[in-house]
């Protein structure tokens, strides 16, 4: 048995041209869609960065599950140090840093979502000739000569408290961070 030869059809009708979309995003929008990480943290203390008004510091607290003998443990971490500064932009007059110590002087401590990234200048790195064991050759390994900065591109207000948290108080679980995990997986904490 053969089969028959068919002529394919074709349309004649055209579909109309639709307008291109075009979605403008604000800076704080793009900031929080683009941000390569994230933290959920309490912060309840800030200072002025130097002798600038639009640039400030402030340590963040955040609990942290850590696989201790085959279960997970939470612990407060303290120590992470972000900095958030007003935008310097004259068309685009972000108050960020202002207006963040401005909600934590009048709440006192605050539970957030940081939208952040690492930021470095060229004189803090370090070009190293290092040699490579196996073929012999020597090459120019990069090292920080201080560690880098988080800073704080937006933010999401979750929780303001009234007073400091007390030494056991816990944040939130952590969503996932996906831009700063090699392996992209799912981080069970």
């Amino acid at each position: 048995m053969t089969a028959a030869n068919t002529k394919a059809r074709t349309s004649t009708k055209q579909a109309p041209e639709a307008e291109p979309q075009t979605q403008t995003l604000t800076k704080s929008e793009r900031d929080r869609l683009y941000a390569p990480n994230t933290s959920t943290v309490w912060v309840n203390y800030i200072k002025p960065i130097g002798d600038t008004k639009t640039g400030f510091s402030f340590p963040g607290r955040d609990t942290v599950k850590v696989l201790v003998d085959g279960e997970f443990k939470k612990f407060n971490n303290d120590g992470a140090w972000y900095d958030i500064w007003d935008s310097k932009s004259e068309n685009n007059p972000d108050r960020l840093g202002n207006d963040f110590k401005s909600v934590l002087e009048e709440h006192g401590a605050v539970m957030v979502k940081l939208y952040w990234e690492w930021v470095s200048s060229q004189k803090q790195l370090l070009f190293v000739d290092t040699l490579n064991k196996r073929t012999g050759e020597t090459f120019k390994k990069l090292y920080f000569k201080n560690e880098p900065k988080r800073r704080v591109v937006a933010y999401d207000i979750i929780k303001h408290g009234s007073s400091t948290p007390s030494k056991d108080a816990a944040v939130t679980d952590p969503q996932a961070y996906g831009a700063d995990c090699d392996n992209q997986e799912q981080i069970p904490f």
